[in-house]
């Protein structure tokens, strides 16, 4: 999504937030509807550190035991070599912001389709998350419920910390995609990414797995899986 489009109905030649100009709308309704969980971060990019280094991209953490997200400060180490890899985030803060111990082990899963919009971005989110948060007695993620609660009910049901990164894709032409031809790069993270984190979260769609193999998985004591890796809250 490009950076002047409204963040809830993409419209183009949005308006700026003149609080923390990291969004845009193209309307007061638009602005209105968002600004319940807008306002969780609006004041803190306003009054964010200055960045570390030119290494350094904004993303936006959300702690599993707090009522609301926070930004952090991530190097990342670019990939030049190949076009559509961003790269990789610095291990040790992920670490240290999503793991309780050395036996958790990290996933992460991006998206550029808006469920809600039915329509791809321009821009990548990436969530950063432990592996088997489901299963390991994580409960839910209370920021991230903060920030979906005023737009609806969570679908994706997340539990435990998240930390979710953006990627700029640049397309030499129309007919790149984001798998061939694309340059990918992490870049700051916005509030209209924010908006994104919100609407797949809102709007989540699981894929059901085949029963033969949900039969095999049970008989193993996997209850409630499938393919997205959502399960319906208890």
């Amino acid at each position: 999504m490009s950076l002047n489009k409204c963040a809830v109905c993409w419209k183009e030649d949005g308006k700026l937030c003149v609080g923390c100009k990291s969004c845009c709308y193209c309307s007061k309704h638009c602005q209105k509807s968002d600004w319940k969980s807008h306002k969780l971060l609006c004041r803190a990019i306003a009054t964010e550190e200055a960045r570390p280094t030119p290494s350094h991209v904004r993303a936006i953490y959300f702690p599993e035991d707090k009522p609301a997200p926070e930004l952090v400060w991530i190097q990342y180490t670019p990939e030049n070599e190949v076009p559509n890899d961003p790269g990789l985030l610095e291990r040790p803060l992920l670490q240290r912001l999503l793991m309780r111990n050395e036996k958790d082990h990290l996933d992460l899963t991006k998206i550029t389709w808006n469920h809600r919009l039915k329509q791809h971005s321009s821009r990548m989110i990436e969530f950063h998350f432990r592996d088997n948060f489901y299963n390991d007695g994580s409960q839910v993620t209370a920021s991230i419920k903060a920030a979906v609660e005023p737009h609806g009910t969570e679908k994706r049901y997340w539990r435990g910390p998240l930390l979710v990164a953006a990627i700029s894709i640049e397309k030499a032409s129309e007919a790149d995609t984001v798998l061939d031809g694309a340059t990918l790069q992490y870049t700051d993270a916005t509030l209209a990414d924010f908006r994104s984190i919100i609407d797949h979260s809102l709007c989540y769609e699981r894929q059901k797995m085949r029963p033969d193999l949900q039969a095999a998985l049970s008989h193993f004591g996997f209850q409630g899986l499938d393919l997205g890796g959502a399960i319906p809250p208890p």
